[in-house]
Formats: C-alpha cells, sequence, structure tokens
C-alpha cells in the first residue's frame, strides 16, 4: 500500500511515534529545551485528545499525525546536510539549485500568518497548511508554529526555517518521495 493510501484511511492508528534520537541531539537548531516542550508536552496532547475525543477531532488527529511526521525526519545535526539522491534530483528539477528551493520554502514559511505548517509536496511543490490539516501529498514538513523556535537560542521564526536543514535526515524524505510515486 503507498504511503498516500494509507494516511488517507481514517482507520490507521493514531500513535505518537517515538524520538529517533536524544532530545540534545537537535541542538544548536533545536534547543533540548524546545524539542522536550514540543515533543513530550504538545505533541503528546494532541494524541492524547484525539484518543479521548476531546476538542477537534479531526484537529488533534491531523496535529498528531503531522508531528509524526516532523520529529521522523529530523536526524542529529550536520554542518553540510544537504539533500541527495531523489529529493537533490527533485529540486534540480523543479527550482534548478538547492539555494533556489531553500529561498521559496522559507518565503512560504514566512508567509503563514500565525499557526501552520510549510511543506514539500511529492509533486515538488512548495505548500502550506493553515493550523492543522492532514494532507497525504507531504514529503518534508516544517512546524511553523511559535512553539517550534520560542524556547532556542535565537527565537526567530526566520532563522528556524534557516537552519532547520541542518537536521533534516534526507534518507527519509527520499524514502517519502519513493513510496509516494
Amino acid at each position: 500500500m503507498k504511503l498516500q493510501q494509507l494516511h488517507e484511511a481514517q482507520d490507521i492508528p493514531v500513535i505518537q511515534t517515538p524520538l529517533p534520537y536524544k532530545y540534545t541531539d537537535l541542538e544548536p537548531v533545536l534547543s533540548e529545551s524546545t524539542v522536550r516542550y514540543h515533543y513530550d508536552v504538545l505533541t503528546t496532547n494532541y494524541f492524547k485528545r484525539y484518543h479521548a475525543g476531546e476538542g477537534d477531532r479531526e484537529f488533534n488527529r491531523a496535529g498528531g499525525l503531522l508531528h509524526n511526521l516532523y520529529w521522523t525526519q529530523l536526524s542529529r545535526v550536520k554542518a553540510a546536510n544537504r539533500p541527495h539522491g531523489a529529493s537533490a534530483a527533485l529540486i534540480e528539477q523543479k527550482y534548478k539549485s538547492w539555494e533556489n528551493f531553500q529561498d521559496l520554502f522559507i518565503q512560504a514559511g514566512m508567509g503563514i500568518q500565525g499557526s501552520g505548517w510549510v511543506y514539500w509536496a511529492n509533486s515538488g511543490e512548495i505548500k502550506t497548511i493553515a493550523n492543522h490539516a492532514w494532507k497525504s501529498d507531504i514529503i518534508f514538513c516544517v512546524d511553523c508554529w511559535e512553539h517550534s523556535w520560542m524556547r532556542n537560542p535565537n527565537p526567530d521564526k526566520k532563522h528556524h526555517l534557516t537552519t532547520i536543514w541542518r537536521c533534516v535526515n534526507w534518507d527519509v524524505v527520499n524514502d517519502r518521495l519513493f513510496v509516494s510515486l
């Protein structure tokens, strides 16, 4: 079953995915304090509210599933972390360069007023989500809600969008791209 079909099915388990790294592995891009609060409190609560039937069920479902994508696509920070394989090829084809892609991704993220997500779709397009809404075409996403970056040493949204690339696990992104084809 393709990833897209799996995530469109309403009966998939909405279960929080464990972090595949230590809380400190994303420093200095995301501080330990940010990861602990964002994952242990906020992410966990989407799942708790969903299973308890509290609040907007679809909002909490989407919030949980989006965060599962977000946390599992990150890895230990690398100084020179660039896309490779299928991701690099799609970027080159659609945007002509890694720098152009980054600029447009950051621009889209900066255009979000308030709460939302910026994401890269399996078509190669850069898209945004207001608040939480599940989208089946996501291969890479960045949480632009203030809690994602306010506890960092440099609490600035643009800085967050500019530095997040240092901890992207491109193997995971490539797998999502491959599965979605």
